[in-house]
C-alpha cells in the first residue's frame, strides 16, 4: 500500500511516467464513482443544483463523454491496452 501511495505521489510531481501504473478496470471504475459522488453531493449540498437525480445523470453523461474520449485518442494513437 505504501508503494502505491509513493507511486501516485511520484506521479503527481512528475517524477515517474503515467506508463508504469498497471493496467487495472478496477480502479478506473472507482475512479468514475467515486467522482460521480463527490460532484453530485457536493454540488446538490452547495445549492448550485437543487435537484439530485438530473445532477447524477449529468455525472454519469460527464464520465461516459470523458472516457469516451479518451478511449477513442488512445485506439487512434495506438495504445488501446492503456485503457
Amino acid at each position: 500500500m505504501i508503494n502505491y501511495l509513493r507511486l501516485f505521489i511520484d506521479l503527481c510531481l512528475f517524477r515517474r511516467p503515467v506508463s508504469l501504473l498497471p493496467k487495472s478496470d478496477v480502479l478506473l471504475l472507482a475512479v468514475a464513482v467515486s467522482y460521480v459522488l463527490i460532484v453530485t453531493i457536493s454540488m446538490t449540498m452547495s445549492g448550485v443544483l437543487t435537484a439530485f437525480f438530473p445532477t447524477l445523470m449529468g455525472a454519469i453523461g460527464w464520465v461516459l463523454v470523458v472516457g469516451a474520449s479518451l478511449y477513442l485518442v488512445l485506439r487512434i494513437k495506438g495504445f488501446p491496452e492503456r485503457w
